[in-house]
């Protein structure tokens, strides 16, 4: 090493750095969001279409739930109508959904009254598409 005028010179690799800038919290907001409000029954029904721009879906449990019976989720037709997926049994409870695929709900038991859900669906275009 040598030095040249009280500072010192190191043989090291040049190293790419890359630097990245974060905007603001307000730029990442999604530039669509719908509501919908889906009364459940034992037929399998698709709550969220297939969307590329999805940013996010945030499910809610509007109404009360009886005892014994619960709400299957699921990305296939199928496999939900055979009662196979996620599951939501409580009011209140809440789930985030951050793909893009499609998404279908059913009600596990017969007989269960006026049971719904809620869709918040936000995309990152004004002018949301059916991608199916």
């Amino acid at each position: 090493m040598e030095t040249h005028d009280d500072q010192m010179e190191l043989d090291l690799p040049l190293v790419k750095v890359h630097v990245v800038k974060m905007p603001s919290e307000e730029i990442y907001a999604a530039d669509f969001g719908g509501w919908r409000t889906f009364p459940l029954s034992t037929e399998v029904q698709q709550i969220l279409p297939r969307r590329l721009s999805r940013d996010r879906a945030v499910i809610w449990v509007v109404t009360t739930v009886d005892s014994g019976v619960g709400i299957i989720l699921n990305s296939d037709r199928s496999a939900c109508q055979q009662l196979m997926g996620g599951t939501l049994n409580q009011q209140g409870q809440q789930i985030t959904v951050e793909n893009q695929q499609p998404l279908y709900a059913v009600l596990t038991a017969e007989g269960a009254a006026d049971i719904s859900i809620a869709v918040l669906d936000e995309s990152w275009d004004a002018t949301p598409k059916n991608n199916d």
